[in-house]
């Protein structure tokens, strides 16, 4: 019986395991209970959320987390306005401001170049990002200033939530 190429390498890497791939099933594990943790603890949903707002500290922890999955776990929503709105505010109800959902890394509409031309004002932008998960939610604002030297971004605040009891 003819065996198929997955097969006969799956018996190969389980007869003589080397280090470096007791070192890839490791990571892959790690990997697996983050992603089973997002939907238990609170603490790793909060973590995984600030990810979406470059905010975990130490950088490292931040780096370590990309390797994780993140597509579609949470609600990310952008909004841009003229003018600075207070960061708690429904600010998807007010009409100055404009409000786009986006489905992973909604930073990529301020950081990427292709859409940071549309923020080429002669006043600053406010930019806000706020994630949503279950009852938890995290806030940050940003303010956008064109000039000569091209785009510059500034965080300004950050506003987190939870409801977890």
């Amino acid at each position: 019986m003819e065996r198929s190429p997955i097969t006969k390498s799956i018996k190969f890497l389980s007869s003589c395991p080397q280090r470096s791939t007791s070192i890839f099933y490791g990571a892959l594990f790690l990997v697996f209970c983050v992603l089973i943790g997002v939907g238990l603890c609170p603490d790793i949903q909060k973590t995984m959320m600030r990810k979406f707002h470059f905010m975990p500290r130490p950088f490292v922890q931040w780096a370590m987390l990309q390797f994780v999955p993140s597509m579609y776990n949470f609600k990310n929503d952008f909004f841009e306005s003229l003018q600075p709105l207070p960061i708690d505010a429904r600010m998807e109800d007010r009409p100055e401001v404009q409000h786009f959902t986006v489905n992973h890394y909604p930073l990529r509409m301020v950081y990427f170049y292709y859409s940071r031309q549309t923020f080429v004002f002669p006043k600053p932008v406010y930019v806000y990002i706020r994630t949503t998960f279950r009852k938890q939610e995290i806030t940050t604002s940003y303010m956008m200033v064109s000039s000569s030297k091209g785009i510059q971004i500034y965080f300004l605040n950050a506003y987190e939530y939870s409801d977890n009891k």
